[in-house]
């Protein structure tokens, strides 16, 4: 993962369940400075318990307060994975 990946942890109670990447990298796509949602993952024991609506939620706060000079941001999603896109 380039230096630009920083990864997070989705916790509940302490216990992992869940990870993402935000993304500082600007890939051509993205308006510059503009941060990108990769890699996010609920597993799948604690799918459907809402812990990945929630995470969702707090990502607008938490990132104005971490990163405060962006003010966009990008999902980006494999396009094989139909689900998901």
């Amino acid at each position: 993962m380039p230096e630009s990946g920083h990864k997070h942890v989705v916790l509940v109670d302490d216990a992992v369940v869940g990870f993402f990447v935000i993304d500082t990298a600007n890939y051509g796509f993205c308006s510059k400075g503009a941060l990108g949602l990769r890699a996010f993952f609920i597993d799948s024991r604690h799918q459907g318990k809402g812990y990945g609506k929630f995470s969702v939620a707090a990502l607008k706060p938490y990132l104005q307060q971490a990163y405060s000079q962006n003010s966009k941001i990008y999902l980006t999603v494999n396009c094989k994975n139909l689900s998901a896109y």
